[in-house]
């Protein structure tokens, strides 16, 4: 049965511009409760990444980059995260601009690593117009995925990007940020929160960039985990990324992470 076709609401529109490698410095300038991820999506299983590709037209008008995201989320389906909602061509050129100003209000300590967390706002779908994404939940939890394929047309960028993320699992591993915050009533709050990363639990070979990070203390307002892993195959590349407040560096996310994007890669033959 063909995957009812996910309606693009704005909540659901806000998820999918937030999830991914910039979520790291994404709600610097005040702790907010994340859109709601459950906003205007499918639920129905897609029996193949044929039927999910379809979901918003032919599967003749289906490009190769939403064929290959169809197949994670029908893998990421049989795992348990059943609800989708695929970015729009407006979500996706939003995107595709580089974020700005990031780390307004926030000192990074080491200052050496100010322009690696600034560098990390960074999405496949920047490397061009060739790009599809489509985000994940499970029915009932906190956690939220994502998939995002885009083709190469030059290296740079995502060259880059790898030297950003392999700078930030070596000196810049163990950050704090000095946030800056103005209250309603104009005086300004200061929060110290650590930033620290690692590489995840995933088998050598998984990804051709890997990386973990956790940012602020359990239980605090700042609390945020992220696993983004990202892959090459042919002339595109692959990211299938997890968020959450706690709990994506339970090996079983990345388990479910390295599934989703094998049967990613292997649509992209």
């Amino acid at each position: 049965m063909a995957a009812n076709h996910p309606k693009t609401t704005t909540a659901a529109r806000t998820a999918a511009l937030l999830l991914g490698a910039g979520l790291l410095l994404s709600g610097c300038a005040a702790p907010a409760a994340p859109a709601d991820p459950h906003a205007g999506v499918s639920t129905a299983a897609p029996a193949s990444p044929t039927a999910a590709a379809s979901a918003s037209g032919s599967v003749e008008d289906a490009t190769a980059e939403e064929y290959a995201v169809a197949a994670g989320i029908v893998e990421a389906y049989t795992l348990g995260f059943t609800q989708s909602a695929k970015a729009s061509a407006a979500d996706l050129a939003a995107l595709r601009e580089p974020a700005t100003d990031t780390l307004e209000g926030v000192v990074v300590i080491p200052s050496t690593c100010q322009n690696v967390l600034e560098g990390l706002n960074w999405s496949p779908a920047q490397l061009g117009e060739d790009a599809a994404r489509t985000d994940f939940t499970p029915e009932n939890g906190s956690i939220t995925g994502s998939i995002e394929v885009a083709k190469v047309p030059e290296r740079s960028s995502l060259d880059a990007h790898y030297a950003l993320v392999r700078e930030l699992l070596g000196s810049c591993s163990n950050l704090k940020m000095n946030i800056q915050t103005e209250n309603s009533d104009g005086s300004t709050t200061s929060d110290t929160v650590p930033l620290k990363s690692a590489a995840p639990a995933v088998a050598e070979g998984t990804a051709d960039s890997a990386l973990l990070w956790t940012r602020g203390t359990a239980g605090s307002s700042w609390q945020q985990q992220s696993l983004v892993l990202i892959k090459e195959k042919g002339d595109h590349v692959a990211m299938v990324s997890f968020i959450a407040a706690s709990g994506v560096d339970a090996a079983e996310i990345a388990t479910i992470a390295t599934g989703v994007l094998n049967a990613t890669l292997a649509a992209l033959d």
